[in-house]
């Protein structure tokens, strides 16, 4: 299943693609480059950015609309979830 939705409320991790694309990616708050031991870093997006990593990189603001790839289940729970937080 495809969900239309604002970056900001796909939970980090799940697999996404752009409205009108079909490369996946996963989107993430912070990237970790490796290599020797003394360059490795991870870096941290700035507020309301994302990272979509797949074959490349790119950042975006975190009110860019993304389709996110998601199981009925998962989205069950994910809204269940939210409904619960919304309601405390």
């Amino acid at each position: 299943m495809k969900v239309l939705m604002s970056a900001k409320e796909i939970p980090l991790g799940s697999t996404v693609t752009k409205k009108t694309g079909d490369k996946a990616y996963i989107l993430k708050d912070k990237i970790r480059i490796y290599g020797d031991p003394s360059l490795q870093k991870e870096i941290k997006a700035d507020e309301n950015v994302r990272f979509l990593v797949g074959e490349s990189i790119v950042m975006i603001t975190d009110n860019v609309e993304l389709l996110w790839h998601v199981s009925d289940l998962d989205l069950y729970h994910y809204l269940y979830e939210k409904t619960q937080l919304d309601h405390k």
